[in-house]
């Protein structure tokens, strides 16, 4: 049953610590436009094997802190079942250089950390290869990859990587969708700097860039020698 509008707006208000879309919704109320308000918090922001992706703005039905906070406790959740053998699991988180990217990764490194996963997050805007890249490198369990590739830039997306290194599909997509929903109230320190953790490490670019072009330049070496040996049989 749908909770009604004035306790999605208390909800919201209570549990988003980020200045600018906290006041959005209270300018909402304040003038009393129902309209927008309900489009903004009665419906969820839809996970998928796409990840997330929306306009960046207030509500539950679009992209912001808070609802990447919840995609991420969510993910946590799922990334501690699934590797319940693995005394610490770890994934890679990476951004893109969007508005709120960097913000919405650090986010996102907070709930992983709180599940004691360690964390690998690039030291700054990367690629989104290196993400799946990465995974495979450091033997991860997930990655995370902030970026809305070619939508316009009001908006932004998460990206969901499993441990092979490829996107998430079903059923995967619907059981971190349940654990999102079980996890929606931010955990203690979801808001918190994530870099003084004890699990938490940056992935050098630099390093990152040397060994995968390196690991491309050796495809292509083999590609070519194949290659050659199949025209001269």
């Amino acid at each position: 049953m749908q909770k009604p509008l004035s306790e999605l707006v208390e909800t919201w208000l209570r549990w988003d610590q980020n200045d600018e879309t906290k006041r959005e919704i209270i300018q909402l109320r304040d003038a009393g436009n129902h309209a927008e308000l309900e489009k903004r918090l009665c419906k969820r922001i839809e996970f998928g094997t796409a990840g997330l992706r929306g306009r960046m703005q207030a509500g539950f039905s679009s992209m912001n802190c808070l609802t990447v906070i919840q995609a991420s406790q969510g993910l946590a959740k799922y990334v501690q079942a699934a590797n319940g053998g693995i005394e610490t699991p770890a994934v890679v988180i990476g951004h893109d250089s969007r508005h709120n990217s960097a913000k919405f990764a650090r986010l996102a490194a907070n709930a992983f950390l709180a599940q004691k996963i360690k964390v690998f997050m690039f030291s700054c805007s990367s690629p989104t290869p290196f993400v799946p890249f990465s995974i495979l490198r450091k033997g991860a369990s997930a990655g995370v990859m902030v970026t809305a590739s070619h939508n316009p830039a009001r908006d932004n997306g998460y990206k969901v990587y499993l441990e092979n290194g490829a996107q998430i599909n079903t059923p995967a997509d619907g059981q971190i969708a349940h654990e999102i929903e079980q996890n929606l109230a931010p955990w203690e320190a979801a808001w918190a700097d994530p870099e003084s953790h004890d699990l938490f490490q940056f992935e050098q670019f630099e390093e990152v860039v040397k060994l995968y072009t390196g690991t491309i330049k050796a495809y292509l070496v083999t590609c070519f020698f194949f290659n050659h040996l199949h025209a001269e049989f």
